[in-house]
């Protein structure tokens, strides 16, 4: 016998059936909801943590190929009787060409050379055979100045070439001076470490970078912005065969610096 309640009862239990199922489909969601949000913040961290180590990668290997190009100028010389060692003016890439001569001051110190040298060279051959990245060591002809034929050295650059600090030391002199008493020039002059007794004078420089008492890096401290353009002929153009910025390097002893007369 069928109670007069018992569909009422049946309709009920569906219900509630029913209700249950759509709370556990609704758990589920919530659930799978929580989970790809969960997944979707560990991507994005894993993301960020892979972006941060792919900038920290970048800024390290461009701190070391600034480091470097900061470096990269080479030794080309020796001051004869010491251990200093003389850089390039900038990198490799910039120089043209590296001219020994004598120099004005017959008391400078002569210079040997870490390359071979050309000597006796003609003109014609070394403006052949020097170009950029892939310079020339050579001794230029005699002056008859009665100093040693490489007690200076002219050093031809690609135009604009920042110049460079050839040792490292203490700057003792950033002057202003005549070249040949008529031609507007600066000399910068830097006393080795370990050397008081000598100085590595520096001309041909337009736009000083460094003052008196600056401790300098050889390879790595800027001098100058560039050498100066001069409005004579120097013997270092007839070898590369065109008119080419240069500065002009020589050693001297403390007591016995001239100035100017010395230096193209």
């Amino acid at each position: 016998m069928i109670r007069e309640d018992e569909p009422n009862l049946l309709i009920g239990a569906k219900r509630e059936a029913k209700s249950r199922a759509r709370l556990v489909r609704v758990r589920r969601f919530r659930a799978a909801a929580v989970f790809l949000i969960a997944v979707m913040i560990a991507a994005v961290g894993l993301n960020m943590s892979v972006e941060r180590d792919r900038q920290r990668q970048a800024t390290l290997a461009a701190q070391a190929a600034a480091m470097f190009e900061a470096t990269n100028s080479p030794v080309f010389a020796k001051i004869a009787g010491t251990d200093v060692p003389l850089h390039l003016p900038n990198q490799l890439e910039s120089i043209v060409g590296i001219g020994f001569h004598q120099a004005y001051n017959q008391r400078s110190v002569p210079l040997d050379s870490t390359e071979p040298l050309r000597e006796k060279a003609t003109t014609a051959a070394i403006t052949r055979s020097s170009i950029p990245g892939d310079p020339v060591s050579f001794v230029m002809t005699s002056r008859g100045r009665g100093s040693a034929l490489t007690s200076s050295v002219d050093i031809a650059v690609s135009e604009g070439t920042q110049v460079k600090s050839p040792v490292s030391g203490r700057i003792t002199k950033v002057v202003p001076y005549l070249l040949y008493g008529k031609y507007e020039d600066v000399r910068i002059e830097i006393e080795p470490d370990g050397h008081p007794g000598i100085s590595v004078a520096i001309v041909h420089l337009d736009g000083p970078m460094v003052e008196v008492g600056q401790r300098v890096k050889g390879g790595q401290t800027a001098l100058a912005n560039k050498p100066r353009r001069l409005v004579i002929s120097s013997q270092i153009d007839q070898y590369l065969g065109r008119p080419m910025e240069h500065i002009h390097l020589q050693v001297n002893p403390v007591e016995s610096m001239t100035a100017g007369k010395d230096a193209s």
